[in-house]
């Protein structure tokens, strides 16, 4: 009887930092925050809020292009790279990059954050403003304006007061609706 026993995770680790390659190819690895998969035929990887394509093994001469696409709802906020014995910021500020491989190995790192929205709405007697569309983790400020004659008693949300500052910041998690309350 024979018992093979292996570890996905071990032969990830194995993959990701010596990845077999044979002579005269150049490989290309995309890595990220909230990777989902890495192993494709077509070079593309998958991650939470969006995908990149054109990780594999390449011929060494061969031309390139790596691409990193947000799903709806998401934003690509970082997208970087460059051969391994070289700037690993070579590439930076755009969402494709094409290159020829010079017989080198090419590492990209991709991160994307989740959108959210942010409403603010005032009723008679004042003015509301901030908000609009913030990546999670952000912070955001929302701002209460009293017209003469009117008091600010506070920001609320769902009928549940959530600040008493004219001036609200907090980190942004999920969509939310906030009401300007005047007196």
């Amino acid at each position: 009887m024979l018992l093979a026993v292996g570890c996905e995770s071990e032969m990830l680790d194995q993959e990701i930092h010596r990845p077999v390659i044979k002579d005269g190819q150049a490989s290309i690895t995309i890595m990220g925050d909230s990777m989902i998969t890495t192993r494709s035929t077509n070079g593309r990887v998958e991650f939470a809020g969006g995908y990149a394509t054109g990780a594999g093994l390449y011929d060494g001469d061969a031309d390139a292009v790596v691409e990193a696409v947000p799903y709806s709802g998401y934003q690509l906020v970082n997208f970087t790279g460059g051969p391994t014995d070289g700037s690993s910021n070579q590439f930076s500020g755009d969402n494709r990059y094409s290159f020829n491989i010079q017989r080198k190995d090419w590492k990209f790192s991709v991160s994307f954050k989740k959108e959210y929205t942010i409403a603010v709405s005032a009723g008679t007697g004042g003015s509301a403003s901030g908000g609009g569309t913030v990546l999670e983790g952000e912070s955001c400020t929302v701002n209460a304006s009293a017209y003469s004659g009117y008091s600010f008693e506070g920001w609320y949300e769902g009928g549940t007061k959530v600040s008493s500052s004219a001036s609200y910041t907090f980190t942004v998690s999920s969509n939310r609706t906030l009401y300007l309350y005047l007196t």
